[in-house]
Parts: structure tokens; sequence; C-alpha cells
């Protein structure tokens, strides 16, 4: 039964997100005892959630007041400045872009999922839009890295450091992989999607910030 359940879950991350390397199985196992209480097969299974701020919602500003600045280093040893606004991120090397965040792990299966559509996109929009790949693990060489990057045909920067885990903590944090963060050219929050968001969704945002003043 473990088996099954972990087989259905597994395919419903493509659409959820990942949480955790090890949650699977545990996730299965609580699963199990639950349809063994009820008759109810049909129990609805937690979906993950991002704490990020909703963009109807701006009262309050996810950025922790104290860090301003914060500096980003990719796999080619390049350096990212950001500077923290009251609701958004400028990134110094990116003016008058769009800046889209991939927050991903490696073991995560919707990450690779949407890989293709990201790489798409990149292409597509490449004079007005530009990716940036946050890895979420702690202890990976670059070298290791690069090869997953190679292996994939990545298009845009990854970024692989520290400093990861200190942006995503400051913009508010997050609860699932992969999660996908839209900045306007002016650095502005416009969206973010938690999961294997398809490509319809994402171009229907872009050309929506491509149209703002």
């Amino acid at each position: 039964m473990i088996k099954i359940i972990i087989s259905v879950f597994s395919l419903m991350l493509l659409f959820t997100g990942c949480e955790d390397k090890s949650s699977l199985e545990k996730l299965a196992q609580k699963m199990q005892k639950d349809l063994i209480k009820t008759t109810n097969t049909s129990k609805q299974i937690e979906q993950n959630q991002t704490i990020l701020p909703k963009k109807e919602n701006q009262e309050t500003t996810p950025i922790a007041p104290k860090l301003t600045n914060l500096t980003l280093k990719t796999l080619s040893h390049d350096n990212i400045k950001l500077k923290f606004l009251e609701d958004g991120i400028k990134f110094e090397k990116y003016k008058n872009k769009i800046v889209i965040l991939d927050i991903f792990t490696t073991w995560c299966p919707p990450c690779m999922e949407v890989f293709p559509h990201l790489i798409d996109i990149q292409k597509k929009y490449k004079k007005d839009l530009q990716f940036i790949g946050l890895l979420m693990e702690e202890g990976r060489r670059n070298s290791e890295i690069l090869e997953f990057k190679k292996k994939h045909k990545l298009n845009y920067p990854i970024t692989n450091s520290k400093e990861n885990f200190i942006l995503v903590n400051t913009w508010g944090g997050v609860s699932g992989y992969p999660t996908i963060i839209i900045f306007d050219k002016k650095g502005n929050y416009f969206n973010h999607f938690n999961g294997a968001v398809p490509q319809e969704m994402l171009e229907a945002d872009i050309k929506k910030v491509l149209q703002l003043k």
C-alpha cells in the first residue's frame, strides 16, 4: 500500500512542488494510517504553500528591515548585487529587465519538469528578461552543479552560496520547490508560483509585466 501511495504522490508533486527529500515515505505512512481509520479514501493531501506575500495585500513587507543589500555568487564566480526594496528587489546587473528567480533543488522532480519552460522563455525574451537559479542545497561543490546545469542545458546563471538561503529567508521563505518569483523592470514584486507552473501561465504574467510603464 505504501508503494502505491508513494507512486501516486510522486505524480502529484509535479503540480504541487517538493517539500523535503525524506518526507515522501513519511507522508505515505501517515496517509496509510488515515486510510485505515476512515473510509474516506479521497481525503485531500495538504498541498505545499509558500509564505510569500500576495500581490493584492501589500500592507506588510516580507523584507527584513535591517538587511538592505546582498550579493549572490554564481557558479562562474560572478557577483549579482541586490538591493532590497519595500516590496521587491533591485538586481544591479540586470537593470531594466524583468528578473525571475527559480528557487530549486537538484533532487526535486517538479524543478526538473519546469526547466524546459524556463529555458525556452529565457530564449524568447532575452532582451527583456533574466532568470536566476537559486540552488537551495548546502555543501554542494560548484563543479557538481556545473555538471547538473550542463546536463539540463540551463541557459541562465545559477547561484550556489549561503547567500541564497539569506535571500530566501529575508524575502519570506518558501515551503516548496520550485518556487518562481517574478520582479518587474523596476524590481517590484509581481507574482510567484509554487510547483511546475505551465509555460503559458508564466508567459501570460511576463506579457503583463512588459505592458507596465
